[in-house]
């Protein structure tokens, strides 16, 4: 058995935790189908299917994000951009930073590197008594 899920989270015996991101995207993807066909059978508008990606994939895909931060993001990234750009109807080669401008979300390379950090400092100034030091 090379891997093990802990909390959620697969880890693998060579260290790598490109298995927790792929399994994250694909539990994400589910219900992203589940609310495309809401989006189109309800005319659900562009605002609202923004805040309801963000409410309801994100946190899927930032799952255990404070620890396999470090490794390769890439598929998340283009997960998120493909979402972006098929609530815009707009095509995949649109360029990237047109679609954060339009929507007004940020990158969420940048989300996870600011849950590592948090998670970090959670653990540095935390109480004296605690068990992780």
């Amino acid at each position: 058995m090379d891997d093990f899920k802990y909390l959620g989270i697969t880890f693998s015996k060579n260290g790598r935790l490109i298995t927790a991101i792929k399994e994250n995207i694909k539990s994400a993807t589910k219900v992203l189908h589940a609310l495309r066909g809401s989006f189109r059978d309800k005319h659900i508008p562009i605002d609202c299917q923004l805040e309801l990606i963000d409410s309801m994939i994100e946190p899927i895909l930032l799952y255990g994000a404070e620890i396999w931060g470090y490794e390769n993001i890439t598929l998340l990234e283009n997960f998120q951009l493909s979402c972006l750009k098929n609530v815009l109807k707009v095509r995949q080669n649109t360029p990237n930073y047109m679609v954060f401008g339009e929507t007004g979300k940020i990158p969420i390379s940048v989300k996870i590197k600011t849950r590592m950090i948090k998670y970090w400092k959670h653990l540095v100034t935390g109480k004296s008594d605690k068990i992780s030091i």
